[in-house]
């Protein structure tokens, strides 16, 4: 499981060495040169620095993958973590750290340790996540295994090692379905009853078949699966569920499933903040084509990833499905995740309101954005982009496609700033075309707070 790198090989003796120094033969004089004769010598000096810094920090990794091999994980850590103190960039020496504490069982070390390669190397090392899903793994957090180890196959499709990983993790998280639904099923309305304890008043004293609306946000998820239990084994229907700010674990998962299955009444899901996950977003995604009333769908801060958005793509997908308003604000969606998510928009053409805020597009999926714009597309209304760091150039054709849809209202551009020298011209369309444009103006007040007159529900930032 060590890393090992192509960095030349050399022992300390190799390593101290002197550089040879460059001549210092008299040059033609020139007034400027003379003033300041030692100004090139710096940089062959730090190049020079950092060399031996590395070098130093390869010779430890080597020493620390020969006792590794040797499966002396100690030695080999302590070699690795010294080839570190010569090299904080070292990725290759993080990950052999990793390694390393997985065979001594320090699995919380390890897990921030390819953490730290993830960082370094901006979540592009294979190995990297392949190592923390290992460490999630023996940690008893199968899903996010699975997750990381969907992520290390996006970068390595064809790795033996990666696939069978992924393939015995979701073996393992139905398996942990299976055995929860099974559990729940076998337990009564009495003990679930007495699983809410101090919340009972909250969410029992209405004996209606219908409630309005169902709010379990910040609650422990014990109370949440004995509620969404409760209103299953007692036939009782939602019009609007809320579970916010709580992590949505398998156990949570597997009983909103089971509830959702059992009712068609739903108009309204909000899971913002929640870590649904790709893999939690596929369970639910059959309960929820049965909602043909769902108009409101919020799963802002969900890390619902590529996988994640393929599943979304397939509710959106579904005939009755008719939303009208969408949050998925704050979910970091790449290019892949995009398509999916704007594809799935305009096949379905419902969606009046839609939100991806916070989700720091890269210029390549700028494309994709401006589509969601398409002129074939006549019920969007309200569109916010705010705090998405879109480039100046695209922010304009963005602007100008909103100016050329009368359907589109209102757009958020919120976070932003638009050219000053266009501000002028932006500002008398606004008048001319009655619409609402929110962005940075630069004001002597930089930053305008602004009513949306779209917020046909309560948004959750």
């Amino acid at each position: 499981m060590c890393d090992d790198s192509n960095t030349a090989k050399l022992t300390p003796q190799q390593q101290q060495q002197p550089q040879p120094q460059q001549s210092q033969q008299p040059q033609q004089p020139q007034p400027q040169q003379s003033q300041q004769p030692q100004q090139p010598q710096p940089q062959p000096q730090q190049q020079q620095a950092e060399n031996e810094v590395k070098n130093l920090a390869s010779y430890f990794r080597e020493q620390g993958n020969k006792h590794f091999r040797r499966e002396n994980w100690k030695t080999a850590l302590q070699f690795y973590t010294t080839a570190i103190e010569h090299d904080k960039n070292d990725e290759h020496s993080y990950l052999n750290i990793s390694a390393a504490q997985l065979k001594l069982g320090a699995f919380t070390e390890a897990k921030m340790r390819a953490n730290t390669v993830l960082h370094l190397s901006k979540g592009k090392n294979a190995k990297a996540w392949l190592r923390r899903g290992f460490a999630f793994g023996s940690l008893g957090d199968v899903v996010n295994a699975y997750y990381d180890f969907l992520s290390a196959q996006s970068i390595w499709p064809n790795d033996e090692q990666i696939r069978k990983a992924a393939a015995h993790a979701l073996s393992q998280i139905e398996k942990n379905c299976k055995q929860f639904e099974k559990e729940q099923k076998q337990k009564s309305l009495n003990f679930w009853m007495n699983e809410l304890g101090e919340f009972k008043n909250d969410y029992l004293q209405s004996t209606n078949t219908v409630i309005t609306e169902l709010c379990l946000s910040n609650k422990p998820t014990s109370v949440i699966v004995a509620c969404l239990r409760i209103l299953l084994l007692q036939k009782i229907s939602v019009e609007r569920i809320e579970i916010l700010k709580t992590r949505l674990t398998l156990n949570v998962a597997v009983a909103l499933k089971a509830y959702l299955s059992s009712i068609t009444s739903l108009h309204r899901l909000s899971l913002a903040s929640t870590s649904l996950g790709p893999y939690t977003m596929s369970l639910l995604v059959e309960p929820l084509k049965k909602q043909k009333n769902l108009t409101s769908l919020d799963l802002s801060s969900c890390s619902l990833r590529h996988f994640g958005c393929i599943s979304l793509k397939s509710l959106l997908s579904t005939p009755d499905i008719r939303l009208k308003t969408l949050h998925l604000s704050n979910n970091g969606f790449g290019k892949n995740a995009l398509n999916e998510i704007v594809s799935a928009i305009l096949i379905n053409k419902s969606v009046e309101t839609i939100y991806l805020n916070n989700n720091n597009f890269s210029e390549d999926s700028i494309s994709l954005i401006l589509s969601i714009f398409a002129d074939d597309y006549p019920k969007l209304e309200f569109v916010s982009l705010a705090n998405n760091n879109i480039p100046t150039c695209a922010l304009l054709k963005i602007v100008n496609l909103f100016f050329d849809r009368p359907h589109i209202q209102a757009l958020d551009l919120d976070g932003m700033h638009l050219p000053l020298s266009d501000q002028t011209d932006i500002q008398l369309k606004v008048k001319q075309h009655h619409k609402n444009l929110y962005y940075n103006k630069e004001i002597e007040t930089p930053h305008e707070i602004l009513q949306h007159p779209y917020q046909k529900t309560q948004l959750y930032w």
